[in-house]
């Protein structure tokens, strides 16, 4: 184990063991901002996959109908 794991090892073994509690409560309103962080996430996901999609079927089909009109 290399000496910087060590040192960091132990600063989390020491931030684990120097836990206190919070004191604190969570917002209502932040169940419904983390809902909405999610559902934007999830959405710029499928976003992005689609147009990516979209962007790799219309390079193959020009490929596939260069590939038919020399054929011909």
């Amino acid at each position: 184990m290399s000496n910087r794991l060590a040192w960091i090892l132990g600063l989390v073994m020491l931030l684990v063991i120097a836990e206190r509690p919070a004191q604190a409560y969570i917002d209502p309103g932040t169940a419904s901002y983390m809902f909405q962080v999610v559902a934007g996430a999830v959405l710029g996901g499928v976003f992005l996959a689609r147009s990516y999609l979209s962007r790799m079927m219309t390079a193959l089909r020009s490929l596939y109908s260069r590939d038919a009109a020399r054929n011909r």
